[in-house]
């Protein structure tokens, strides 16, 4: 892990707090977009809240559409996701291993209870990528419906 990225802490005036700089990029460009937080989208959501899972585990974000729609977000900060094959991949730590499962899971919930939802991932976020694949995203959730 990057220390750089994983200890970094910062609080938004609004009370929002992120634990990473891709949070509080990606949350910077939520704002810029014109999100509000904990009004058109939220930190930290329990899945048992939007998912049939019981675990006790948390969506990174929760963004409200202007359809009525729910976007839900993981950033998935531990895997670079540089060969796109994170869900098989073999690592070579346990750590990561464990945080692989623990998305792997997520994303299982996520489609059984009919989500819409994104991954976004460390290489993603370092090179800003991360708010094309955000807006395209947005738009076909959004022409989906329309």
């Amino acid at each position: 892990m990057n220390s750089n990225n994983f200890s970094f802490k910062y609080t938004f005036d609004d009370g929002e707090r992120v634990v990473s700089t891709m949070e509080f990029d990606f949350s910077t460009y939520l704002r810029s977009l014109g999100f509000v937080y904990n009004n058109s989208y939220f930190r930290d959501v329990m899945y048992k809240t939007f998912t049939n899972s019981n675990r006790k585990i948390n969506c990174d974000y929760s963004i409200l559409l202007s359809n009525g729609e729910f976007l839900y977000i993981e950033i998935a900060g531990m895997i670079s996701n540089d060969t796109n094959d994170w869900r098989t991949h073999n690592f070579q730590y346990k750590i990561h291993y464990d945080y692989q499962q623990k998305m792997l899971y997520k994303e299982k919930i996520l489609i059984e209870n009919n989500c819409n939802y994104l991954f976004l991932f460390s290489s993603e976020m370092k090179t800003g990528k991360y708010k094309e694949i955000l807006d395209n995203k947005i738009n076909e959730i959004i022409c989906k419906t329309a």
